[in-house]
């Protein structure tokens, strides 16, 4: 009798502490879950890219990253970037049972990588703030952030900032905000202008021209300063002078020289917005005068028209005096 009190005995306290157990296996689990209210914050932008839904406890799997390995995961975008500017912000969670005993971990921080369809790197982020430490569940929101790609990114590569370091620093990304989009085109730049310079020594004045497009601009004299502004871009602009002056003509900004003689030249404008293009014109000698010209008067005819030569007459014999005359 004794000996079954006794197991009795025995069985209830096994039972009793059994129940303990699944008592305090309930309330901390209730804890826990209640604990798990996973991040505080989520990602603004035009599209935002969610990197997986596992924002509680020690599992590898999913969007957790560590200094140790794995580093870096890639995901698929929300939505395609195009090539643009695109301002970022992001999300970041560390959250498991007992993480607000654990020494510090300062660098519990991650980058994105916008990635195109042949996993190019395109452009990076800023890195992310580090996650509180002495607390179960950390959450850090914020800027990473512009950058400009050249192309459509449709993947992230979301890495690790402190690879390699001592402590693992675990830390999940949340999420990944964009807001911009293609790059608007460039304004247009001021037009050119086109400076032209006549100096002739020593020679007669000249007409002088300046024509771009639909501007035109001319003077006259030795030394003549002439000015085009707002030519339109790939506009070519004549300049022209009295013909038969021997000149130099050079171009700035790369000093070439254009013509060493004739009448004219031809300027071509190559893009918007350069610097003033010079044109210097020097003429040393003069307009060469014309070469003269030997007019040789006609052959006159004496001859009247309707005048009839007399024939001609034998000379008559002259006879000498003193001298007989022959009869015989």
């Amino acid at each position: 009798m004794e000996l079954n009190t006794t197991l009795t005995t025995r069985i209830v306290g096994f039972a009793a502490a059994a129940l303990l157990l699944v008592v305090l296996a309930v309330l901390t689990m209730a804890g826990s879950v209640s604990a798990q209210t996973g991040p505080g914050a989520t990602c603004t932008g035009d599209t935002a890219t969610t990197f997986g839904t596992n924002y509680w406890g020690f599992e590898e799997w999913g969007n957790r990253i560590y200094s140790t390995s794995p580093t870096s995961r890639d995901f698929a975008l929300s939505s395609p970037l195009e090539a643009g500017t695109y301002v970022l912000d992001g999300v970041s969670y560390d959250g498991y049972p007992g993480r607000e005993m654990i020494d510090a971990q300062p660098r519990e921080q991650w980058f994105a990588e916008l990635l195109s369809a042949d996993g190019t790197v395109l452009g990076t982020s800023g890195v992310t703030g580090d996650i509180a430490d002495g607390v179960e569940e950390g959450t850090w929101s914020g800027a990473l952030g512009e950058v400009t790609i050249g192309q459509t990114a449709t993947a992230v590569r979301i890495s690790h900032a402190a690879p390699g370091s001592i402590s693992v620093n675990s830390v999940r990304p949340v999420c990944l905000g964009a807001t911009g989009g293609p790059v608007a085109p460039a304004p247009t730049p001021p037009p050119s202008s086109i400076v032209v310079d006549y100096d002739s020594t020593n020679a007669a004045a000249s007409d002088v021209m300046v024509v771009c497009g639909n501007l035109e601009e001319s003077a006259t004299g030795t030394s003549v300063d002439l000015m085009i502004d707002g030519i339109p871009a790939e506009s070519g602009c004549a300049v022209r002078y009295t013909p038969g002056l021997v000149c130099t003509v050079v171009v700035d900004p790369d000093s070439s020289v254009a013509a060493t003689s004739g009448d004219g030249v031809n300027i071509q404008i190559p893009d918007a917005g350069d610097a003033a293009i010079v044109v210097d014109i020097d003429c040393a000698g003069t307009i060469a005068a014309p070469a003269a010209t030997t007019t040789t008067a006609p052959a006159v005819d004496t001859e009247v028209q309707g005048q009839v030569e007399a024939p001609a007459v034998a000379p008559t014999a002259q006879v000498q005096p003193g001298t007989p005359a022959f009869t015989g």
